[in-house]
């Protein structure tokens, strides 16, 4: 079924133009865990779907590029 839907959604031209929007959003000042204390929230704002990265403060744009590369956009 998995296998299914993702040739569906790779085969959908509706489905590639659904991640168009997103919002990056920075929830910090967080108590540290395995030295990670921020979180990097990525949402598509026509499905709602949302991915949540664990990163560090302080960060560069060039982290987070490099993180959004590495987990959101290779996904999609």
């Amino acid at each position: 079924m998995r296998q299914h839907v993702q040739d569906f959604v790779a085969a959908c031209s509706v489905c590639q133009q659904a991640w168009q929007v997103v919002t990056l959003d920075f929830i910090e000042g967080l108590p540290s865990s395995s030295s990670y204390n921020c979180i990097l929230v990525v949402v598509d704002k026509f499905s709602k779907y949302a991915h949540f990265i664990k990163l560090t403060h302080p960060f560069t744009a060039l982290k987070v590029v490099k993180l959004y590369m590495d987990n959101i956009y290779k996904l999609h």
